[in-house]
């Protein structure tokens, strides 16, 4: 059939070869706007989850220091006599060689460790103190919840009691105290190795009954990651609400001072999950910080551990914990706790104790769940709200996981333009212009047509 003059239709084999055309670019185009009908947070693969949640979760030092007086030991020369008596009495039982001048100082140490408040008193004369200018901290993890700062942890990190401080300010001047008790026994040998670990129990014991502890000065600083611990650096933080250490409600709020753009983490519900859900633990443990084998100038980074929902299980204070399986020690406390959609439903805050060897036990570690820091945010008139900067991150991975690096590196740009300085933010930023160099990006010319991106 001939075409009637003047149409301007293309013939049936250009028509379909054009609608195929059509076609593919359709659907080119609803692939660039892929994930675009889907509601709610999706769930995340574990290196996305760590990489997005990271820049959120700070390590926390909380510094006290204080002037701790103690009583000038005292042993008397009853008391002293008595000790020789008994050193005597092995001697006479063959027990002892008078002689062996490391055997008698370690019977001596034996004795005294033995009945330690028997033969040492507060010297009599109460002008005779020791005052020692004491410092201590303790190191912990939280995580920012609004972009102006406001962050959780747990209260026995950045608000422990008297019962904590006070032993920790003491335990720094032990070996002055242990010198001071053996210089009043009128001996100058050396503790036997054997015997220090519970002489010095004994020493701190007896410092604890009769030492006084006058004003505590505390200064909580926060790190974020890529940043050296530091009692000089930091972010100087204020509490403004906390709870009680367990089986307390173990919660702080914290508020950073002078911080905007902060990345920021969700809070989700807890009351849904189901024994066996993937959990996912991220923070700052002790163990790695301290670790002698590593080099101890380099930036902190946090560390993510995986585990699942074991349980939950009641606490005397009247609130239920989230039991779970994933690898946590000293430091992590304070730390998200993260379902597998990147929603924080629980801060990690204490362990467990095999009671025969006093070691830690793996595999039995406890949270507080969100509802219950909910409550605290909510005694505080705070709440948690999203960041612009996690928002940028966020679009930046879901670009770099289609594999559309150069809108990508624009989304890292504008996220590091809003929170300079972060070590993380700037390593994906760096991924994302490698793989530009490489040639690797696969964003369609068309795709900024039907999604919003970055300027």
């Amino acid at each position: 059939m001939k075409q009637a003059p003047g149409a301007s239709w293309p013939s049936t084999g250009r028509a379909r070869a054009t609608r195929a055309l059509l076609v593919v670019f359709v659907l080119g185009l609803a692939a660039a706007c892929g994930g675009s009908n889907q509601s709610g947070p999706k769930d995340l693969s574990a290196t996305r989850l760590f990489a997005q949640s990271s820049p959120a979760v700070m390590q926390i030092y909380a510094q006290f220091s204080g002037p701790v007086t103690v009583p000038d030991t005292y042993v008397s020369p009853a008391a002293k006599a008595v000790l020789v008596s008994k050193l005597q009495a092995l001697v006479d039982a063959g027990q002892l060689d008078p002689n062996n001048a490391a055997a008698v100082n370690a019977a001596a140490y034996t004795e005294l460790t033995a009945h330690f408040f028997d033969y040492v008193t507060p010297d009599p004369n109460p002008a005779n103190v020791a005052q020692f200018a004491e410092q201590t901290g303790f190191l912990g993890s939280g995580f920012v919840i609004s972009p102006d700062g406001i962050l959780l942890t747990n209260a026995h990190v950045a608000a422990p009691g008297d019962d904590q401080v006070k032993p920790a300010l003491i335990n720094q001047a032990l070996d002055q105290l242990a010198t001071a008790v053996a210089a009043s026994v009128g001996s100058s040998s050396s503790i036997p190795a054997n015997l220090q670990a519970a002489f010095f129990k004994q020493v701190l014991n007896w410092a604890l009954k009769y030492a006084q502890i006058g004003k505590i000065d505390s200064k909580i600083l926060t790190f974020s990651n890529g940043k050296q611990l530091s009692p000089s650096g930091g972010v100087v933080a204020d509490v403004v609400t906390n709870g009680t250490p367990v089986p307390g409600k173990d919660v702080a709020v914290l508020k950073m001072e002078g911080q905007h753009n902060v990345p920021t983490l969700p809070l989700g519900d807890d009351s849904s999950l189901q024994t066996g859900e993937k959990l996912y633990v991220i923070g700052y443990p002790g163990a790695v910080l301290l670790n002698p084998a590593l080099k101890a100038d380099q930036p902190v980074d946090p560390t993510l551990t995986t585990g699942s929902v074991s349980g939950r299980k009641q606490l005397e204070g009247g609130w239920s914990a989230i039991q779970t399986d994933a690898a946590t020690t000293h430091g992590n406390s304070g730390g998200p706790v993260l379902n597998s959609k990147g929603e924080v439903v629980g801060l990690l805050t204490f362990g467990s104790i095999d009671p025969t060897t006093g070691q830690e036990v793996q595999g039995l570690n406890f949270a507080v769940p969100t509802g219950v820091a909910k409550e605290f945010l909510s005694k505080s008139g705070t709440s948690a709200k999203s960041s612009p900067t996690t928002n940028d991150l966020e679009k930046g991975f879901d670009e770099y996981d289609q594999k559309h690096y150069k809108l990508a590196d624009k989304w890292f740009t504008q996220a590091d333009n809003l929170y300079p300085n972060n070590s993380l933010i700037q390593d994906w930023k760096r991924k994302a212009e490698n793989e530009v160099s490489a040639g690797h990006d696969q964003t369609p010319f068309y795709y900024c047509w039907l999604n919003t991106c970055p300027k």
